[in-house]
C-alpha cells in the first residue's frame, strides 16, 4: 500500500493519439492529488512516463505546487471532496494560479446525472482545464480503452516545451 506521500521517477515513453512513442522531456513533473486508491491508479496508469509526485493533503498539494509542477491531476474524492477548495485556493495564489489542473472522478458514487454535471462545470469555472469521468468512461469503453484515453488527455495538458 502506498504512503501518505510517495514520489516515483521512470522514464518517459507516452503514446500519442495515433499511438506513436512520443520522448517527453525527463522534467515532466506531475501532482496526483487523491485518495490513496486513486493515487495507486495513477501511479500504475502513468509509471512510465512521468515524475509523479502524491499527496492525499489539499494543504500539502498546496506546498507541492508552488514547485516544479507541470500539471496536477485532481481526484473528485481528493481529501474528503476537496478537489474544488484545491481549485479556488490555487486560482488565488499568485505561484499557483496558471498551474494547469486536470479534475476527474474515478470512483463510483450514487451522484445524479445533474450533478455530474455541475461538478464538471464548476471545475470549468474554477480554472480546471477539464474533468475527466474516468468512472463513466471505464464503464463505456472498458478500463483498457478509457485509461489510455485518459493518459492521452494527460498528456495534452502538458507544457508545450514538455512533449
Amino acid at each position: 500500500m502506498l504512503s501518505q506521500k510517495e514520489v516515483s521517477k521512470v522514464e518517459p515513453i507516452p503514446l500519442s493519439s495515433s499511438g506513436q512513442v512520443i520522448r517527453m522531456s525527463e522534467n515532466n513533473r506531475m501532482l496526483a492529488a487523491d485518495t490513496l486508491e486513486g493515487i495507486e491508479m495513477l501511479r500504475n496508469m502513468l509509471e512510465e512516463t512521468v515524475e509523479l509526485v502524491a499527496t492525499t493533503s489539499i494543504h500539502e498539494a498546496l506546498e507541492i505546487l508552488k514547485g516544479d509542477i507541470d500539471l496536477v491531476l485532481c481526484g473528485a474524492h481528493f481529501d474528503d471532496s476537496q478537489m474544488l477548495g484545491l481549485l479556488r485556493r490555487a486560482r488565488i495564489d499568485i505561484e499557483t494560479r496558471d498551474k494547469p489542473i486536470l479534475c476527474y472522478r474515478n470512483l463510483g458514487s450514487e451522484l445524479p446525472n445533474t450533478t455530474l454535471r455541475r461538478l464538471r462545470f464548476m471545475c470549468t469555472a474554477l480554472g480546471a482545464v477539464g474533468f475527466v469521468d474516468l468512472y463513466l468512461l471505464k464503464q463505456q469503453l472498458g478500463t483498457a480503452q478509457a485509461e489510455m484515453q485518459f493518459k492521452r488527455t494527460v498528456f495534452q495538458y502538458l507544457k508545450p516545451g514538455n512533449q
